[in-house]
């Protein structure tokens, strides 16, 4: 088996939160958009499927500090302005499923290790320049480089532009759902490296003499308004979560896109509307699998029935987060209920397993790693610590600041361990299982599992029996997955369909099945002697 990358050292890191709420009324119901479909070339659409408010301005916040480019910046803030600068080949909605944006049709070999995909026509950058099939080259050469994308990236191993709007891409592995990683911004060739990079968006940035604002692209490639199509977007430069807040709740901006469970997220107490945003980052816990605790597979397998995730996500995140038993977001189609009911809460499964395994810890307590900067997951650790104890399972909560706490997992110093990893939205658990991977502790190294998971991204219909082996392994105990939320002034737009990485998404009507067609002539293989755009 072929090793796969390290991933960033800070994927350990646990997102900082706090369990707070606001004042917000969510929509009851939100209106389905028109349907559309396209075909063929894709023609842009040729009916406005969004619905947007009355308003005539509109005002968004971001941190100067962070800058817009798509491939460095991690601040929230300024990533949902990227909803209207750039656009990618697809984008992964809220439900987990990719849907064509710049791609009009691709097609896949029979072996799954090469995909063709043609740009749709007449799409231009907003500086009126022509976006080629080389800048999308460019951006995914990019993107590779960068540490933002990079992981997702790991089976790509050549891209090359055919012509003006078509290119091919080169796997080292079968690959059944490539679409679901290449939501990755595409910007102009040269400008990857810019503070802010050319993209094709509805809108583009203008320098003013103090800041900057957002300008409408009259040449904007897609028929359809935006979520929100005004002539100039006011952008209100801040620099903490609190003044961001102060300009919500004063009107001054009009949307914000927020970790509600973030310990640097302020408190929102105004009235307005709120959508959740689905996201891939998974909270979960990590056994050692040398513990005299865990080491048995009976009783390391069966706290996953001891845990009553529903009261967790009420409790201590504010509703702000989805309960899930399987490492998979529900609402992803790789999702399997009846699996997820059958590793679901269950304390008498967990008693019976407690008491079977003959451990006893009342006078020695395992180590409960979590980190301390997180306070909401110092939280969680401890209500999960007291519901163990109540059946018998004695757990010391060790709180550490995010340096010790890595270091500690690296090591091997606990006995169970709270995390939090942002997935691919194909759930691809390699991370866990690979012997080179950062997120591999706990002596978790399992080479069947790691083939386990190239089998699922090879064939969707083996996610069941990796998800089934991934359970009965217990290395790991999916908790929850997080959601976002995008608090947005009230009548500002009628309808809004966060993706992941896209807050300002209105369905599109196209299906990744309008833009599969049958592979065409394979290509030769390229010489992969560099991986510099």
């Amino acid at each position: 088996m072929k090793h796969r990358r390290s991933l960033l050292a800070l994927l350990l890191a646990l997102l900082l939160v706090l369990s707070m709420t606001g004042c917000a009324e969510k929509p009851q119901s939100q209106p389905e958009p028109p349907s559309t479909t396209a075909t063929g070339e894709f023609p842009p659409n040729t009916e406005d499927i969004s619905k947007p408010g009355t308003k005539t301005e509109f005002a968004l916040a971001y941190l100067p500090e962070h800058g817009f480019n798509p491939f460095s910046c991690t601040s929230l803030t300024n990533r949902t302005v990227f909803s209207l600068l750039y656009e990618g080949l697809f984008t992964v909605t809220g439900d987990l499923r990719a849907e064509p944006v710049l791609c009009a049709n691709f097609s896949v070999s029979e072996d799954q290790m090469t995909y063709r995909l043609k740009i749709a026509p007449n799409i231009t950058f907003s500086d009126g320049s022509p976006l080629t099939a080389s800048d999308v080259v460019y951006s995914l050469n990019s993107a590779k480089l960068s540490d933002f994308y990079a992981a997702r990236l790991e089976h790509i191993s050549y891209v090359s532009a055919d012509d003006d709007r078509t290119l091919t891409i080169w796997l080292d592995e079968p690959y059944e759902n490539l679409p679901l990683v290449l939501d990755i911004p595409v910007v102009k060739s040269s400008t990857r490296d810019d503070q802010i990079p050319i993209g094709s968006g509805p809108y583009a940035v203008r320098k003013e003499t103090e800041g900057i604002s957002l300008v409408r692209n009259a040449d904007w490639w897609q028929h359809g308004a935006p979520a929100v199509d005004v002539p100039v977007i006011t952008m209100a430069a801040q620099t903490t979560a609190i003044e961001i807040r102060d300009a919500f709740e004063f009107g001054e901006i009009d949307l914000v896109c927020i970790d509600p469970n973030s310990s640097n997220t302020a408190g929102y107490h105004c009235n307005y509307e709120v959508w959740d945003c689905t996201t891939t980052n998974m909270q979960y816990l990590g056994f050692n699998l040398a513990s005299n605790i865990f080491a048995g597979d009976e009783l390391r397998c069966a706290v996953t029935y001891a845990i009553n995730r529903t009261q967790i996500v009420k409790e201590l995140m504010g509703g702000y987060a989805v309960p899930t038993s399987i490492p998979c977001v529900p609402s992803s189609p790789y999702y399997d209920n009846s699996l997820a009911e059958e590793y679901d809460y269950d304390p008498e499964q967990f008693r019976s397993a407690l008491q079977s395994s003959g451990v006893s810890t009342k006078n020695d307590p395992g180590i409960f790693l979590v980190c301390s900067e997180d306070p909401g997951k110092v939280k969680i650790a401890q209500y999960i610590a007291r519901e163990l104890e109540g059946y018998g399972l004695y757990l010391k909560v060790n709180a550490l600041d995010y340096k010790s706490y890595v270091k500690a997992l690296k090591a091997n110093q606990f006995d169970v361990y709270y995390g939090e990893v942002k997935l691919t939205a194909n759930f691809d658990l390699s991370c866990f299982y690979d012997p080179d991977s950062a997120l591999n502790v706990g002596y978790a190294t399992d080479l069947s599992l790691a083939e386990q998971c190239l089998d699922a991204l090879e064939n969707s219909g083996n996610y069941h029996t990796l998800f089934a082996n991934v359970m009965r392994d217990g290395a790991i105990c999916p908790i929850l997955f997080k959601e976002y939320a995008v608090y947005m002034s009230r009548g500002t737009v009628e309808y809004l369909a966060p993706a992941v990485d896209n807050v300002l998404h209105l369905a599109g009507g196209r299906t990744l099945a309008d833009a599969n067609v049958p592979y065409d002539s394979q290509a030769s293989a390229p010489d992969n002697s560099t991986d510099e755009p």
